[in-house]
């Protein structure tokens, strides 16, 4: 009995292992779907909206050229969630990464609000990269490290999450929750 109950415990963390290595693999590949793609949150939903032409707007403040052929697909995300009430981010797949990359410097840089759309709430609206949820969590626990430790920066950057001390200081990788352990 001592033998067999050995030789499951091997089995079983065999299967552990390669269970995490699936998992890693899969959110690899999820994130990578999502390259093309970007996030943009704090646009009310609008009766017969049409997303491509919110993308245009947000474009043309940002003073970028965009075309019809530049967008491959855009929606409303919508993630149920009991009791939340939030708005519904707009995800945006361009059909070229570097115009998408394009647009997203040129938004960051701008630091838009809803009044590019004709919208006079005035409500700012965010435009980032399109996270897998795992890396959202990631993105989260380290910038809650961060503020903690007083790290100054934190950013994504080829949906990779990123931080940094101080001006001028070494980058940390944050590809794990273990890795939050280099926020000191």
């Amino acid at each position: 009995m001592s033998q067999r109950q050995e030789k499951l415990q091997v089995e079983v963390n065999h299967l552990q292992t390669a269970n995490k290595d699936l998992a890693a693999m899969y959110e690899r590949s999820l994130q990578y779907s999502y390259r093309d793609d970007l996030e943009i949150k704090g646009v009310p939903v609008l009766s017969r909206e049409n997303c491509s032409e919110i993308v245009k707007k947000i474009a043309i403040a940002s003073d970028i050229q965009i075309s019809p052929h530049d967008i491959s697909t855009s929606h409303r995300a919508f993630h149920p969630r009991p009791g939340q009430s939030r708005t519904p981010s707009i995800i945006v797949r361009f059909v070229r990464r570097d115009k998408r990359d394009e647009i997203l410097h040129a938004c960051r840089a701008k630091r838009l609000n809803t009044s590019c759309l004709g919208m006079n709430n005035g409500a700012q609206i965010f435009v980032n990269e399109h996270l897998t949820p795992l890396t959202k969590r990631l993105f989260f626990l380290a910038s809650e490290r961060k503020r903690e430790r007083n790290w100054k920066f934190i950013w994504t950057s080829q949906c990779k999450v990123l931080l940094r001390k101080q001006d001028g200081g070494p980058v940390s990788h944050i590809a794990s929750e273990q890795d939050l352990c280099k926020i000191v």
